[in-house]
């Protein structure tokens, strides 16, 4: 679920009964509930995006691993021992970029011991921002925290090449679309602005999203390949 979508608890969690609409409970309730006797996994993306208020709906079920069934006017009670719970959040990044900013030697650490302190270290940054964040009992109940870590600028130039060569790859192949818009362009005689149209339409999310979009998908950082601070190609960053 991307939480950035969820405002309110009842939009989270389902209205409780009596109100109008709680037999239709949430896709977060139904999917616990159907599910709740088989192994199962919940994504809550952008966690800290969402309300403080279904920031604490989560205390109880990650607590004593119970879920309340909302649908029903006595509410009824299912486990949810089976569910994996992840939360993602960017919100440390900030904490982790200064991390490596101030330990440049860090990430090329190869000792074992000092690299599981380096770890310890990241962690704790991680669980001291999401106390602000998301609140200290939640937080409490937090199992374990993964701190993704930054990549390099030699990593980023690998992913960059790759996305290039991905979209050099794309933009070779011939057009099949059939709209009005893409019949004026080969009237045009313009199969370049053909296959970068199909490049747009074939990405994720470009239906709906229009010109940022599009703006996006050609300026995007992974596409612009740093370089380390000594082969810069100019001042300005992304070369």
């Amino acid at each position: 679920l991307s939480c950035q979508d969820y405002e309110n608890p009842y939009d989270m969690f389902g209205a409780p009964a009596p109100y109008v609409g709680s037999q239709k409970g949430s896709e977060l309730n139904n999917f616990i509930v159907d599910h709740s006797e088989h192994p199962n996994v919940v994504i809550l993306d952008e966690f800290e995006k969402t309300s403080r208020d279904i920031h604490e709906g989560f205390i109880s079920p990650f607590e004593n691993g119970t879920w309340l069934d909302r649908r029903r006017r006595e509410g009824s009670t299912v486990s949810c021992m089976n569910t994996l719970w992840i939360l993602t959040s960017n919100a440390a990044d900030p904490e982790i970029l200064n991390f490596f900013a101030t330990k440049p030697d860090a990430r090329e650490e190869k000792d074992v011991q000092r690299r599981g302190k380096i770890m310890d270290d990241i962690q704790s940054l991680v669980f001291d921002k999401m106390r602000h964040v998301i609140g200290e009992p939640l937080t409490r109940r937090l199992d374990i925290v993964v701190p993704f870590i930054p990549f390099s600028n030699e990593d980023t130039q690998v992913l960059a090449e790759i996305e290039l060569k991905n979209l050099q790859h794309k933009m070779s192949l011939p057009s099949t679309r059939g709209s009005q818009f893409y019949q004026t362009l080969h009237e045009r005689d313009r199969p370049e602005d053909l296959k970068l149209m199909d490049v747009f339409q074939d990405s994720e999310g470009c239906l709906g999203v229009g010109l940022r979009w599009a703006h996006n998908c050609v300026s995007r950082p992974a596409c612009r390949p740093r370089t380390p601070p000594d082969r810069r190609w100019g001042r300005g960053s992304g070369g």
